[in-house]
């Protein structure tokens, strides 16, 4: 295994580019994985930095397209705070401690050290932790907009638009107010 050292502010990483290649090439696009709302607008607002993702994931070896998991951390109003895992053939080298312990009356707290974050640029950011055996983990962290044109609907990507099937609940309260207006006679 041939590693390439990587700088990232404090962090030196190894990675193995040819690895993580191979290893990109075979994953579906995330999409395949889940395609709901919430993973559509990251990729949909995440475009808007495409160049830049590309340019630091590609030196990885990494697609930033096809994460192992995306997670909603924080959502209000038109913001939305992702966190997405993805997984490099390598290893941590040198990195800032992750997180600081404070301890109280209920014991020890974690709290993730803002140091331990490399700046991408003023929405993303980058952690990388330890993985499994010969693996590294890159947390991408990014704040982004909601740009989905609307809640309950699913893109896809021949941009044809399929509503979903209303809920059991709302199913039973329109069958009942049928029910209810033929009762009074309307």
């Amino acid at each position: 295994m041939s590693l390439k050292k990587l700088l990232f502010g404090d962090y030196v990483i190894g990675v193995d580019l040819a690895a993580t290649r191979e290893y990109y090439g075979a994953q579906p696009n995330y999409l395949v994985k889940c395609a709901c709302v919430g993973c559509q607008n990251f990729f949909k607002s995440a475009a808007a930095y495409k160049n830049e993702l590309d340019e630091v994931f590609g030196s990885l070896g990494a697609d930033w397209k096809k994460p192992e998991t995306i997670e909603v951390i924080y959502a209000a109003k038109t913001r939305v705070v992702y966190e997405a895992a993805y997984k490099l053939c390598g290893k941590r080298i040198k990195a800032p401690k992750l997180y600081k312990v404070h301890k109280n009356e209920l014991g020890s707290i974690y709290v993730q050290n803002p140091g331990a974050l490399w700046e991408m640029n003023d929405c993303m950011s980058l952690m990388f932790q330890k993985g499994g055996r010969g693996e590294t983990e890159v947390r991408l962290r990014a704040e982004l907009p909601w740009v989905m044109e609307t809640l309950g609907c699913v893109y896809e990507a021949d941009a044809r638009i399929e509503r979903p099937k209303k809920g059991r609940i709302t199913r039973i309260v329109d069958a009942a107010k049928k029910i209810g207006g033929k009762a009074h006679g309307n």
